[in-house]
């Protein structure tokens, strides 16, 4: 199950960390995801676990992540994962869909013109091989507005400091929708307790890009909660991370949803979402191992 086994019993761990600031349109501009996904670079890279010659964290920022590149090298590390091993997927950038509409999917916006984009149900399918050999563990960060019902697409900018993370279905892709999926059901629905998603917002939600914390909301706050002080980009050990709520040696996915959720809805209309395949496990996703 994800996490639920003890760190020290991963195997090989690796990583794909998505940010994308810059989009065909430069209306659609956003511009603090490569920020999030340095930030999340930090955390795992200050984790003694991700510190071995055989960790990978791969990057894709801007221009480079295309639809093809990131479902070509999330592919890869998932074909390369073994029982037990730790893949986390990471993705700072515009969502897409239309939730109120049960004939559309929900996207992730990749930086390709014209649009392709990677549904869920894409996303799913490259997960569902890590069940191939044995139940390698994941953890998914999707930091992306799914909400199709809030603005249009000059409505992308609230004011100078905050920018809604959302870009309008292309009607391309709305010929090809298949039935709606949700971010966190259709991975739910893999039927595997061995993938861990932790979401931005609600389907019917925005997720922010925020200038006065120089990332997105949920981004900002996830990497607080698993310890790092964005003033210093240094990072606290496991015990005393904000989001380690009962401050013992393992950071679990329920705790930081809970930081995650606090933070977030005490200062924005967002709501975090948080889903995996073993409610009433703990998840643990961080930890700082005492002998």
């Amino acid at each position: 199950r994800a996490g639920v086994s003890p760190i020290f019993y991963y195997g090989t761990n690796r990583a794909l960390l998505v940010g994308i600031n810059e989009y065909p349109d430069p209306a659609d501009a956003l511009q603090n995801c490569v920020n999030d996904l340095h930030d999340m670079q930090v955390v795992l890279q200050n984790d003694i676990h991700w510190q071995s010659d055989d960790s990978t964290i791969n990057i894709l920022t801007d221009t480079n992540a295309t639809r093809d590149n990131v479902l070509g090298e999330l592919s890869a590390l998932v074909k390369s994962s073994n029982p037990w091993d730790l893949l986390v997927f990471f993705f700072s950038g515009h969502g897409s869909g239309e939730p109120a509409d049960p004939q559309t999917q929900q996207y992730i916006c990749t930086s390709e013109n014209p649009p392709a984009w990677i549904s869920v149900a894409d996303l799913a399918g490259v997960l569902s091989g890590l069940t191939a050999n044995g139940p390698a563990n994941a953890f998914v960060f999707l930091d992306a507005c799914h909400s199709g019902n809030f603005i249009g697409k000059a409505a992308g900018l609230i004011n100078q400091d905050i920018r809604i993370k959302y870009l309008p279905l292309p009607q391309s892709l709305k010929d090809t929708a298949q039935g709606h999926l949700a971010f966190t059901a259709d991975l739910k629905d893999l039927g595997a307790d061995n993938i861990v998603v932790l979401s931005a917002a609600a389907g019917d939600e925005a997720a922010y890009d925020v200038g006065a914390l120089s990332n997105g909301a949920f981004s900002y706050y996830l990497t607080q909660g698993l310890g790092l002080d964005h003033d210093t980009l240094l990072c606290q050990s496991v015990p005393q991370a904000p989001g380690n709520l009962d401050h013992n040696n393992w950071l679990a996915s329920e705790e930081i949803y809970d930081f995650l959720f606090t933070n977030i809805t005490a200062a924005f209309n967002q709501s975090p979402q948080l889903g995996d395949g073993s409610p009433g496990l703990e998840d643990l996703f961080l930890n700082q191992w005492v002998p």
